[in-house]
């Protein structure tokens, strides 16, 4: 992007083979802009999904999404 800004991505898929085949799909993406040589903010956004829940489980617990925004410091 430019010298103090930069793209994140993440993607990440688990193929549970056990016997309870809990799949998982976790995609992040996120901006970090670069303040100094050892401070930077960042911000992100995630989104964690479950597949193959048991029957009793809620639509909450299938999907969760969250928003970060921080502060990084390097010491």
């Amino acid at each position: 992007m430019n010298a103090s800004l930069s793209l994140l991505g993440n993607y990440a898929k688990k193929n549970d083979k056990t016997a309870l085949n809990l799949d998982r799909t976790v995609a992040a993406i996120g901006l970090k802009y670069t303040l100094s040589a050892r401070t930077s903010l960042y911000t992100r956004y995630v989104s964690d999904k479950l597949d193959n829940l048991a029957a009793g489980a809620t639509a909450q617990a299938a999907k969760v999404t969250t928003a970060l925004v921080g502060v990084q410091h390097n010491f």
